[in-house]
């Protein structure tokens, strides 16, 4: 089934897929509710197979107690719920979903278990207010078991032998549920304080705490409230979209069974494009990019293509081949774009747009891009090196760019008497331009106009801007800079306060890069 925010995949009836759709739409709207969005943009698909039999292929130990899972990718989000399991289902689906909005999935484990099962056994009140519940089982788990000291749970990872202990996910529910007293933003929670507090007093002492916390909490009926009723409408997937679907997760678990089905897939349905993206994203992930790329140009065409596919093909189009490298680049920045229409602020995407930009020589797109990267706090050092670059890049392409032919005055005319008059079918000889030795030798060339002349310090500063900063440069007393073709024939030197001119500055670069980036040796106007 799929619905306008999420597909569901299951082969069980509609006693299990009409409540779990209902429900996926109500813990949707409550984690938005929260200001937890989706850590990857991609669409959901919520996958129920019928027992843990089915499920153990994808988990780590099929013998394990977990009936669910969550798999972020760069195309799709994932959750996997056993229906028939130990537990509720929709508690399971809530658990699941709770990680696909969790944004800081570096942190430890048992927060990270601990914070989703929070998440899941959040219910709102008469008031419809979401607040905080304390599931019975859990309290009797709590309150019978035997704790896992709080040591080793904090340091717990998932091949730990702790992990697989019945209280390690009541006991990272608990220290959650005990973190979040008094915190209404649950993006807001953090581990620092209890690991803090767990260094300073022992463990001992703070499962004391917990102890005593968890004596006051009341218990509550474990399912959630029945769903409603008014599920939005939805259409059935294909048999063929569902295989595709199942592929794609297998992808990242069981490659060759991955291409096995989107193989067969692509041959019975030889019109259908959806199988060559993860077909070619497969290819990539082998490192075969010449089959890769050729899939993906392919895959591309189709009007539902996903952002990533574009953003595949592109990447593709800017490695090192035999065809002309500014061709392959503009049709990569055309495939950034369209990738970007549906994600405008993806790091990713706008970082190959600029790339791509970059190798085109379409250098202001590109510093365009790179502005927006800017912006992004855990983008702005990528964007720094790469507007660095793209600055060497274009001063490059200015040394190597032939200068353009420069007007001259006219020669002196003969007197009338000496002068034989020209023949009238013969046009008059061109004249060639005198040689400009531009530009200098051992010089740097920078393209740009000039914001001002100042004058008022001991040297001549000449303060150049192109389209990604101000720069200064200095022009030593009594080594005036060579001036070729100015405005003014006037003038020997550019003038103090002289400023709108656009201008060619060679220019001797400093060692060490500091305000001023070095001396001008000469001038084109």
């Amino acid at each position: 089934m799929r619905s306008g925010s999420f597909e569901l995949v299951s082969e069980l009836g509609p006693e299990a897929v009409d409540p779990a759709a209902a429900y996926l739409r109500i813990i949707g709207a409550r984690y938005r509710s929260l200001g937890l969005n989706l850590r990857e943009p991609g669409p959901i698909t919520a996958v129920l197979t019928p027992t843990i039999v089915e499920l153990s292929p994808y988990l780590r130990s099929p013998l394990g107690r977990t009936r669910g899972l969550s798999l972020v990718s760069p195309d799709r989000n994932y959750a996997l719920v056993a229906w028939i399991a130990p537990g509720d289902p929709l508690t399971a689906l809530a658990h699941e979903y709770a990680h696909l909005v969790d944004p800081h999935p570096e942190r430890p484990v048992w927060f990270r278990e601990g914070w989703a099962d929070y998440l899941s056994y959040l219910r709102p009140d008469a008031t419809g207010t979401l607040g905080a519940t304390a599931p019975a089982d859990r309290l009797a788990l709590l309150r019978n078991g035997s704790w896992v000291r709080l040591d080793a749970l904090l340091t717990a990872d998932r091949g730990s032998p702790e992990f697989a202990e019945p209280l390690f996910y009541a006991q990272s529910w608990l220290i959650v549920r005990w973190l979040a007293e008094g915190e209404p933003d649950v993006r807001r929670i953090s581990p620092e304080p209890f690991v803090q507090l767990v260094a300073e007093r022992g463990p001992e002492a703070v499962a004391e705490l917990l102890q005593a916390f968890l004596a006051g909490l009341s218990p509550a009926p474990e399912a959630p409230p029945a769903p409603a009723a008014d599920v939005e409408m939805v259409e059935t997937l294909e048999d063929r979209e569902v295989a595709l679907r199942l592929a794609d997760l297998d992808r990242w678990i069981r490659p060759e069974r991955a291409r096995q089905t989107l193989e067969r897939l692509a041959a019975e349905h030889p019109g259908w494009l959806k199988p060559l993206a993860p077909l070619g994203a497969l290819e990539m992930d082998a490192g075969r990019y010449d089959e890769a790329e050729t899939l993906l140009a392919e895959a591309v065409r189709d009007a539902d293509a996903a952002p990533r596919t574009h953003h595949r093909y592109a990447l593709l189009l800017l490695r090192p081949t035999d065809a002309d490298p500014v061709d392959r680049a503009e049709l990569a920045a055309l495939h950034a774009s369209l990738a970007l229409e549906s994600q405008p602020d993806d790091p990713r995407f706008l970082l190959t747009q600029a790339q791509a930009w970059m190798v085109s020589g379409a250098w202001d797109a590109a510093v365009g891009a790179l502005r927006r990267l800017l912006v992004q706090p855990q983008s702005r050092a990528k964007a720094e090196q790469e507007m660095a670059e793209l600055e060497r890049r274009r001063n490059q392409a200015l040394r190597s760019t032939p200068a353009p032919p420069l007007a001259v005055a006219s020669p002196e005319p003969l007197p009338a008497a000496l002068a034989p008059p020209p023949p009238k079918d013969i046009p008059p000889p061109a004249v060639e331009p005198p040689v400009t030795n531009w530009p200098p030798p051992h010089a740097e060339v920078i393209y740009g106009r000039v914001d001002y002349v100042d004058c008022s310090g001991p040297d001549k500063i000449i303060v150049l801007r192109n389209s990604l900063f101000p720069m200064r440069f200095r022009e030593p007393r009594g080594r005036p800079a060579k001036i070729f073709f100015p405005p003014d024939k006037s003038w020997e030197t550019i003038p103090c306060g002289a400023k709108g001119w656009t201008i060619n500055l060679a220019y001797r670069p400093y060692r060490e890069l500091g305000s001023v980036r070095g001396d001008v040796v000469a001038i084109l106007f």
